[in-house]
């Protein structure tokens, strides 16, 4: 069995065209070392996927959550501290008020 390296999947191979005259021969870039094994140009395929698409998304994703994670937990820890207090806001207005009447009179 042929030893299919990941590495190195992708060669050249030359196309050679004849005319009565002339030759011409072009390049172009084949799968030459996988042949007409289909499961090994999937398996390929899919270590693409894997490598370039699923595992980063996975990372990203994961990392998002976390962060966003933080930051509920950020926000719910700031609301407890600076928590609205009605009774402190009622002695203001009533030392602002009694001290505008006492003024006045």
């Amino acid at each position: 069995m042929k030893n299919y390296n990941l590495y190195f999947l992708q060669d050249t191979t030359v196309f050679l065209y004849y005319n009565n005259s002339t030759v011409v021969a072009i390049e172009s870039c084949a799968d030459t070392n996988f042949g007409n094994f289909e499961a090994g140009k999937m398996l390929f395929a899919w270590y693409h996927i894997l490598v370039l698409f699923i595992f980063p998304t996975t990372i990203m994703v994961y990392c998002y959550s976390v962060v966003i994670y933080v930051l509920w937990l950020s926000t719910k820890q700031l609301a407890k501290m600076t928590q609205y207090d009605g009774f402190v806001f009622l002695l203001l207005i009533e030392f602002l008020f009694l001290e505008y009447i006492l003024k006045v009179h």
